[in-house]
């Protein structure tokens, strides 16, 4: 962004064209600053995404899927929601998920592909977990489980996409079956064609970042789907949801709730 004004202000042109696929920044002092430079700027939005009546087309239905780890107060305060910044993805992923011996998210996450690829064995899934060590873990967990479950039936391709891999590597996990990736790496600017379903395990509250995530998922003439895993026993991670789905329920075809436990499985 920096970059980019320096550009403007050292060269003489008469008009710019800026191309992107959101219009702002996540973080906030940044987006008061981009909307500031840009107050006078003309915006040009494909008619193809909106309806005659200007509203956007839609091919995603969005579900909130209730989870707990059963995180202790103590653990919530002093650990994951503390400090000056309070909580993000990675205090919430080492002492949310990492913490849970249990293993609630790596578990619903199982049962969510098992439901998407029974109805649709063509599907092709992005997985977000918040630290690049739990997407090497989840990875390992999906193979594991449902490629070694007979009453499945299916083997499903596997594969990570993050920094730590080799370029070539994360250009091959593109044409798997299942991506485990983190939102930094895949969820905000690369488009890997043919994303049929989303699972988020990775708390944010940004507008910009609710529309980059979910831009993932391109139009594929059918009904496509966004799990939204949230633990209930997480204050803020309840609140960042709230937050997040009043973007979802105006973009998604329809918004529904899945709760699940260990006794049972998704409804």
């Amino acid at each position: 962004f920096k970059n980019t004004l320096l550009i403007e202000f050292i060269t003489n042109i008469d008009k710019s064209l800026y191309l992107t696929a959101t219009d702002g920044r996540s973080d906030k002092d940044q987006n008061s600053i981009f909307k500031h430079v840009f107050a006078n700027t003309l915006f040009y939005k494909p008619s193809l995404l909106y309806t005659e009546n200007g509203e956007p087309r839609k091919w995603v239905e969005y579900v909130y899927v209730a989870i707990s780890t059963n995180c202790s107060r103590g653990i919530y305060e002093h650990r994951v929601d503390s400090g000056l910044r309070g909580m993000n993805a990675a205090t919430y992923g080492r002492w949310v998920i990492m913490r849970d011996k249990t293993q609630q998210h790596f578990k619903v996450c199982c049962e969510i592909l098992r439901m998407i690829f029974e109805q649709d064995e063509q599907a092709k899934v992005f997985l977000f977990m918040p630290l690049i060590e739990l997407c090497t873990e989840m990875a390992h967990y999906i193979r594991m489980t449902l490629n070694n479950d007979e009453s499945f039936g299916l083997e499903l391709n596997v594969k990570t996409i993050h920094s730590k891999n080799t370029k070539s590597e994360n250009e091959n996990a593109k044409r798997a079956d299942v991506i485990v990736s983190t939102i930094m790496s895949t969820g905000t600017g690369t488009d890997v064609k043919g994303i049929t379903d989303i699972i988020c395990c990775s708390p944010f509250s940004s507008k910009i970042t609710c529309k980059q995530v979910f831009g993932r998922i391109r139009y594929c003439g059918k009904k496509c789907h966004y799990f939204d895993v949230v633990d209930q026993s997480v204050f803020k991670d309840k609140i960042w949801a709230h937050s997040r789905m009043k973007f979802f329920s105006h973009y998604a075809t329809n918004v529904r709730r899945m709760a699940w436990t260990d006794e049972d499985k998704p409804n």
